[in-house]
């Protein structure tokens, strides 16, 4: 070009704060000791589909944050980003063995991986693979349901827990933080008791030593730890964009001082799930996605080796 003119022009999408102090996480470092990757699985829900467009979409609001916090100083590194599983649209069986090898051979390479979906049901086969890979597991679960229905025919993402610890009796040690009222059969609360599942409601979380409970609980879990979070745990308030809203859920903060909370247990998989971006109103449930895990890079990743 003549005259200079391609100083004039930036590459298509170059955004138009040209600050070069603004540092992303998207361009940090990747940390040598954990993997991200996503799982765009939603066949397995009755509600509103649509979770299967999720990973992308937090992925860009999650890679665009800045690394730094004024409280919790700044992100080093962000864990290695190896892509999407190839889920196999509607086939279950083909997608289920395809996430329980990729969960197995992560787990030997790195000591920590994320899991972005896609509806809950993806985090059953990670999990089984963990409780393989481990032999005991304890289970920190932030969900407004049980997940342990069982139905005539059919998927649901609400049974993936029944199903996980009728496949692996004994290895699993199962919390759930803020299942709500009214939004639940009675004979999961039955089902929970029987399989030994410790229950926090997200009602006495309320109550003035709610979460003191919660602090307590963690403390008595033993690692490994596998923490899998419904993004309905959340109020609908700060998350319209899930399969099945938290009416009356719990807030943004308790939900941060809970991942305080875990950050000395050897966390060894993660998930974050039941984002809709079909549903969801200005993005924000999946920016606020974005931000939770933001908080775990923070919290867990400190000397990750980049």
């Amino acid at each position: 070009m003549n005259g200079g003119v391609e100083d004039l022009l930036s590459v298509p999408g170059a955004p138009l704060l040209r600050d070069p102090g603004d540092e992303r996480i998207g361009g940090l470092e990747e940390c040598s000791r954990s993997a991200i990757i996503g799982i765009p699985w939603d066949w397995s829900v009755t509600g509103r589909p649509g979770p299967r467009l999720a990973p992308q979409r937090i992925r860009g609001y999650l890679y665009g944050l800045t690394p730094y916090s004024p409280v919790h100083g700044s992100i080093t590194c962000r864990p290695h980003d190896l892509g999407d599983v190839r889920v196999a649209p509607g086939l279950w069986s083909t997608t289920r063995a395809r996430i329980a090898s990729v969960s197995i051979t992560l787990l030997e390479e790195y000591e920590r991986v994320y899991l972005v979906g896609g509806d809950h049901s993806i985090a059953g086969p990670a999990l089984e693979a963990l409780a393989h890979v481990e032999d005991r597991v304890s289970l920190v679960m932030l969900d407004h349901h049980y997940d342990l229905r069982s139905t005539s025919e059919g998927l649901t993402s609400g049974s993936w827990l029944y199903e996980v610890l009728t496949r692996v009796p004994g290895r699993i040690e199962a919390l759930i933080v803020g299942v709500g009222d009214y939004s639940n059969p009675s004979y999961l609360a039955e089902r929970a008791m029987r399989l030994g599942v410790k229950v926090i409601p997200r009602h006495s979380l309320l109550q003035g030593d709610g979460l003191d409970t919660v602090r307590e609980a963690l403390d008595s879990l033993e690692d490994p730890v596998y923490l899998s979070i419904d993004m309905d745990h959340l109020d609908q308030a700060y998350a319209p964009g899930v399969n099945s809203p938290g009416v009356m859920g719990m807030d943004p903060r308790e939900t941060l001082l809970i991942l305080e909370g875990l950050a000395g247990k050897r966390i060894r998989m993660i998930d974050l799930v039941e984002v809709n971006p079909l549903v969801d109103v200005a993005d924000s449930t999946s920016r606020l996605a974005a931000k939770v895990l933001a908080y775990l890079f923070n919290l867990l990743e400190a000397g990750g080796g980049a």
